[in-house]
This record gives C-alpha cells, sequence and structure tokens, in this order.
C-alpha cells in the first residue's frame, strides 16, 4: 500500500488514511487492474499476449476492453468528483444523532 497506495494520487503528500477516506480502495484496486491488463505479455490478464496480437486491419479494437474497463470505472467514480463525501458523512452523522435521540 505504501508504494501503490491511494496516496499516490495527490501531489502534497497525504498519508494513506487521507487517501482512503477520499478514493475507495475498491476503485483503486480496479484502476491498478486496469492499467496491469494493458501491458501486453505481462501475465494471463493482460488484453494482449504480446505487441503483435491485434487485428492488422483494426489496431484500434485491441483498445475495445481497456475502453470498456475505463468506462465502467469513470461511472463508478463518477460521484467521487462531483460530491463531497466529507459532507455528506457529517450530514449523516448530524440525522443518524438526530434519530437516535427520538
Amino acid at each position: 500500500m505504501e508504494s501503490l497506495g491511494p496516496q499516490r494520487l495527490f501531489w502534497n503528500g497525504i498519508n494513506q488514511a487521507e487517501a482512503a477516506a477520499i478514493m475507495p480502495i475498491d476503485l483503486w484496486c480496479e484502476a491498478l487492474g486496469i492499467i496491469a491488463r494493458l501491458f501486453p505479455g505481462m501475465g494471463p490478464d493482460s488484453i494482449c499476449r504480446d505487441f503483435g496480437d491485434a487485428p492488422s486491419l483494426a489496431l484500434e479494437t485491441v483498445f475495445a476492453s481497456a475502453v470498456e474497463d475505463l468506462e465502467r470505472l469513470l461511472r463508478r467514480s463518477r460521484s467521487l468528483i462531483v460530491i463531497d463525501w466529507k459532507f455528506n458523512r457529517q450530514i449523516h452523522d448530524v440525522i443518524s444523532t438526530f434519530l437516535e435521540k427520538l
């Protein structure tokens, strides 16, 4: 986690706990998995067996599965870009505290 954790996304050097509060670890691991599959011949999960593993008349199709994976990851992570989860957690805590008093 120290070498490849989500804290590596930030230039200001936040720690792992702060990064985990911003970037859910399952999304981060999925992003790393997508990146790892882009390297040809690196393992059984690689999209391509080698650099020549693409149709000669449609070279761009080799990226089709990677684009689908990235689009799926974008849909799952879109709320991280437009919603302040810390603010939502604070509101949730206030509502929970209020409901407990009832």
